[in-house]
């Protein structure tokens, strides 16, 4: 185990990174993961409201990542429903003018509404999605000051 060792994964690869090899050994690295857990524990328990706070807020910043990228993804398929529906009125209106066969024309709308109907499945999804992540912000926001109302600010 003493003799187990990491290389350097730029090393390892085109050697454009890094030009020499270089390694940690296992035992080390272990050592060193301890002596940083240690410490955050230490912070912890020395300063737990600024600790919380911290854990909070990073766990509040990946939520609404996570949210940006559904309400972005909500708005492009709510955008292509809008434009496959503005499709939908000038095939018919091709159809009628005869520019389209019928047969043209009910292949095109087969395909326009398959994915017209899986872009409202994937947006309804999502809407729940979003609606959840949005009680979970309130609840959490609730907890919090729960939390310093029955634990004060030590």
């Amino acid at each position: 185990r003493d003799q187990e060792y990491y290389l350097c994964s730029g090393y390892r690869g085109k050697r454009d990174v890094c030009g020499q090899t270089h390694s940690i050994r296992t035992v080390i690295l272990e050592e060193l993961v301890l002596q940083n857990l240690r410490e955050i524990v230490s912070f912890a328990s020395q300063r737990k409201d600024d600790f919380v706070k911290m854990v909070m807020d990073a766990d509040m910043r990946q939520r609404n990542r996570g949210l940006a990228k559904r309400q972005k993804t909500l708005a492009d398929a709510e955008k292509r429903i809008a434009e496959l529906d503005t499709i939908f009125k000038r095939l018919y209106e091709d159809t009628i003018s005869g520019k389209l066969s019928d047969e043209r024309f009910q292949k095109l709308s087969a395909d326009y509404e398959k994915e017209q109907h899986e872009l409202q499945e994937l947006a309804a999804v999502l809407r729940g999605e979003i609606e959840a992540e949005e009680r979970k912000k309130c609840q959490c926001g609730k907890v919090s000051l729960r939390c310093r109302t029955v634990y004060g600010n030590s």
